[in-house]
């Protein structure tokens, strides 16, 4: 689908071209309320003939996840609505490269990073000894590539699983090579999956 208006890839665009307010706004109120009351699962089937196959709860905030790592907007509402598209600009990358979870890399966010340069950091659990979560500051911060990744339980857990994945990996690679030669880190090799240079499973290219 090719935008209505395109823009600088720093920058929002519009997808479809603007309309203006009817001029009976009382209807259009009434319309659009009834459409979002039509819209409440009544309990009915599509097609008696065919299953119905729900969605799981899961999508709802992997896709918040996705979200956060190809948009970013610190506008204000009572400054967004008064700015066009490609006016307001977008904080993060329009591609999947998981700088919401792995920053710009160690040597520009060093405090998402062990001091191996490699290892994401990740905390305990205050409710539990044996539990993990996400980093915290001595102040109580929240040492993430995103703050929004803590929004909500789930979106958190999510974090801390890729987070304690990527770990995981370079730990087994470390294990099975404990002194690569010609590599200072994992970060020298390659990565099976390229996300701006950082990626959740790391493969040796030259080691």
């Amino acid at each position: 689908m090719k935008p209505f208006r395109e823009s600088a890839t720093d920058r929002y665009c519009r997808l479809f071209p603007p309309c203006s307010l009817p001029t009976d706004v009382d209807l259009y109120c009434r319309n659009l309320t009834a459409l979002g009351r039509a819209m409440i699962d009544d309990g009915s089937r599509v097609s008696n003939n065919r299953p119905e196959i729900l969605a799981d709860c899961g999508y709802t905030y992997f896709g918040q996840f996705i979200a956060h790592d190809l948009t970013k907007d610190a506008s204000s509402i009572d400054e967004a609505w008064k700015k066009e598209p490609e006016q307001l600009q977008n904080l993060r990358t329009p591609r999947l490269d998981l700088d919401s979870l792995y920053g710009r890399g160690p040597a520009v966010s060093p405090d998402l990073y062990e001091n191996d340069q490699v290892r994401l950091r990740v905390g305990s659990a205050q409710s539990s000894d044996k539990g993990l979560d996400i980093c915290t500051g001595a102040q109580g911060e929240r040492i993430l590539g995103d703050e929004r990744n803590a929004e909500n339980l789930i979106l958190r857990q999510m974090t801390l699983s890729s987070r304690s994945c990527t770990t995981s990996r370079w730990t087994n690679l470390k294990a099975k090579q404990p002194t690569p030669r010609n590599c200072s880190s994992a970060l020298d090799g390659k990565r099976n999956a390229n996300f701006n240079g950082w990626s959740v499973t790391i493969i040796y290219q030259r080691c």
